[in-house]
């Protein structure tokens, strides 16, 4: 059951982090658009 638990706890890790690189990435292209259009 530990094995589980440990296992699913990986999965949510693995989607917390492609979406907060998701977020960075938008972040960033927005900020350049702004930088660049200035």
């Amino acid at each position: 059951m530990k094995y589980a638990y440990y296992n699913m706890f990986l999965y949510l890790m693995k989607i917390l982090f492609s979406k907060s690189y998701y977020l960075h990435h938008i972040y960033f292209d927005s900020n350049h658009i702004f930088i660049t259009e200035q």
